[in-house]
């Protein structure tokens, strides 16, 4: 923890007193930039309906995200380019899903890029990052932040992705193609490899858990096109795990999964509209001789949103079902419901204003409702966040 406190108090005394952004040493070619956001976000849940109901539940709060990137770059003979980036954040690791407060590792790789395109090594977001779905702004929307004012016990938010799209928490190694084509039309394909799902930095998996997964693979694509004065992005995505425990060690284990998806955006005169469909297969599903959890899992996602000069305004909707709550091998017949959501809806409209440069406010209004199968009582609300946000 002194390491990590130590190195934080560095970066920023960096960014604050240095004359510019970028340093290089006399004897390096290596360029060394420092960046990040501080976020302070304040969050209420109204409405009649809270989607918490607890006696002693808080209806607001107050919550600061801090992320701190250092990029090194250099440049090599032959357009060869390498370098790598060290980032420090208290976000959560599972992003949009809880709230952090310790210093953490939220990137840290390295990479080597040129013609036959680009190689990264380490915690950094995967090949499934060139997946696009309902377009947003400032903090989000239906992809945003409104899930750390909620109580996730009760409450099985989703992602866009369903899966957590372009993880960072887990190590892995990714190949990106060059944009392949002209000025008008472009496709890049990507593929990434990670052993041991979720375990990131020095973490080393030598045990195959019963609920964890190995052998992980994501691919994505992405194509943009330019139809003068509309431009069109389109791609696809697949994840896959193989479930722990194949040697029988255990009574349970989790399913081996593969999960795909489409998503598109049409863009035109500050204009964007877009959505997406992901369906998720058997991820985060167990199965042992009392039970299968095998009902459908999917995520569907639509929107449009407006950005000028200074200001940008959303509006999209989200709609899903499947097991978004914690692996649990323990679960067996009808008591395999508690983990299933078979209805969830989302709808979201926000904002963000640029007041001066890096200087933005933000807000968010977000109303949802859920229903899961191991009660009748349907839980909803809604959730208003407003946010201050530097970023340098």
């Amino acid at each position: 923890m002194r390491k990590i406190l130590l190195a934080t108090t560095a970066l920023v005394g960096f960014a604050a007193f240095a004359p510019t952004a970028q340093a290089q040493t006399k004897d390096s070619p290596l360029n060394v930039n420092i960046g990040g956001y501080v976020d302070f976000r304040a969050g209420t849940i109204v409405g009649s309906n809270d989607p918490t109901p607890t006696v002693d539940h808080r209806s607001h709060g107050f919550e600061t995200e801090y992320k701190i990137n250092m990029d090194i770059d250099g440049k090599a003979a032959r357009g060869i380019e390498y370098g790598g980036r060290i980032s420090l954040t208290n976000a959560a690791t599972f992003s949009g899903f809880s709230g952090g407060v310790d210093t953490k590792t939220a990137e840290a790789y390295v990479y080597l890029a040129g013609a036959y395109g680009k190689a990264v090594l380490g915690d950094h977001n995967g090949a499934s990052d060139l997946f696009v779905y309902a377009p947003t702004v400032g903090l989000g929307q239906v992809d945003g932040r409104y899930t750390n004012f909620i109580n996730l016990d009760s409450v099985g938010a989703f992602m866009p992705s369903f899966i957590e799209n372009g993880s960072d928490y887990t190590t892995k190694i990714t190949y990106m193609t060059p944009k392949v084509g002209n000025d008008k039309h472009k496709v890049q394909v990507g593929v990434s490899y990670a052993p041991s799902y979720g375990f990131q930095g020095q973490q080393v998996a030598f045990l195959d858990s019963p609920s964890s997964y190995r052998n992980n693979l994501e691919a994505g694509f992405q194509y943009q096109g330019e139809f003068s004065p509309v431009s069109v992005v389109f791609s696809g995505y697949m994840q896959s795990g193989v479930g722990g425990d194949d040697a029988g060690l255990f009574s349970t284990h989790a399913r081996d999964y593969i999960a795909w998806g489409v998503g598109t955006q049409v863009a035109y005169a500050g204009f964007t509209f877009g959505g997406s469909y992901v369906d998720a297969g058997s991820y985060n599903t167990f199965e042992n001789s009392s039970v299968n959890q095998d009902r459908e899992q999917n995520v569907f996602t639509v929107g449009a949103k407006y950005e000028a000069n200074k200001y940008a305004v959303a509006v999209n909707y989200m709609r899903a079902k499947g097991y978004r709550f914690a692996l649990d091998g323990s679960v067996s017949g009808a008591a395999a419901d508690v983990d299933y959501v078979k209805s969830f809806n989302a709808y979201a409209v926000g904002g963000t204003y640029t007041w001066f440069p890096g200087m933005a406010t933000q807000l968010d209004y977000v109303y949802l409702n859920q229903k899961r199968a191991d009660t009748p009582s349907k839980a909803a609300g809604s959730v208003v966040v407003l946010s201050q946000k530097l970023t340098f």
